[in-house]
């Protein structure tokens, strides 16, 4: 007869023999540190579109990530500003009401490795129309940054002839590249700055402000990022249309573009250049 050797589970061996269960450690999670977060308001009164500058302190001090959200009568908290704290553990951040009414602030700090999420007391504020003139956008303009030609765009623009009815689109085959659209007679009616972006863009925040009851709004616009440096890589003539494609870049951010060169009869005698530009976060094709 051949012996089998059984394994069999401490636990349930000791069970068997009615001896006593070793005990089993069950990791417990350390309970974080609490934190405690104060939010102090200049004043419990502000008008639609003023900036309200709060004060963040956070005990334990360090540097944590807060937001600062804000609750109407018939709304739910919306955060409207976010910031870092200094090793201090303060910070102060700007905020703005887009519309009259009572409103609660809080502020929200994060949690953090080792450190609970924290809310401070809700503090009051009261948002009323101004009387004085709409705030301004003050938007510094868009300066053209460097324009290149991918070699694909090179070769296809020294390749072939690129038309949209009469007109036809060539670029500079030497020196800076640019890009110029010349008519049936010859004649230029559209050329881009040696060496310049001809298609800039911007990434923006756009928020509406309510005027008043009576129904008036206004604009907001925050630049986040320029995108000047324009790159060619691709271009196409099909059905009258001439089509170029390419990116925008800057500030860290990409965006891809399509411009399109088309004739349009305005009469019988004349021939207008219809250009059009649009924009994708992602290559189309």
């Amino acid at each position: 007869m051949r012996l089998r050797r059984v394994w069999v589970p401490a636990v349930a061996l000791a069970i068997a023999l009615g001896g006593a269960v070793p005990a089993v450690a069950i990791p417990v999670p350390a309970k974080k540190q609490s934190t405690k977060v104060t939010l102090t308001l200049p004043s419990s009164k502000t008008s639609v579109a003023a900036n309200v500058k709060a004060t963040i302190q956070v005990t334990p001090a360090g540097k944590r990530s807060v937001q600062i959200q804000t609750r109407s009568k018939t709304n739910t908290w919306e955060t409207v500003a976010t910031a870092k704290t200094d090793s201090s553990g303060k910070v102060k951040v700007d905020f703005t009401t887009y519309r009259s009414g009572d409103y609660k602030v809080r502020a929200v700090v994060e949690a953090k490795k080792g450190l609970a999420e924290a809310k401070s007391k809700s503090r009051s504020l009261k948002s009323t129309y101004g009387f004085g003139e709409p705030p301004g956008d003050k938007l510094s303009p868009m300066i053209p940054g460097a324009l290149t030609l991918s070699s694909k765009a090179k070769g296809q623009f020294g390749s072939g002839q690129f038309t949209a009815g009469e007109f036809v689109v060539s670029a500079a085959q030497s020196g800076k590249p640019g890009l110029t659209v010349t008519d049936g007679a010859g004649r230029v009616a559209w050329a881009s700055t040696p060496g310049k972006a001809f298609v800039t863009a911007a990434r923006s925040k756009l928020r509406w402000f309510q005027r008043s009851t009576a129904g008036a709004f206004w604009p907001q616009v925050q630049r986040k990022a320029r995108l000047t440096e324009q790159k060619v890589e691709s271009v196409k003539a099909s059905d009258g249309t001439v089509t170029i494609k390419g990116t925008v870049r800057g500030d860290g951010k990409k965006a891809f573009y399509t411009m399109t060169f088309k004739a349009v009869q305005s009469s019988p005698e004349v021939a207008a250049l219809q250009m059009d530009v649009s924009f994708n976060a992602k290559k189309s094709d």
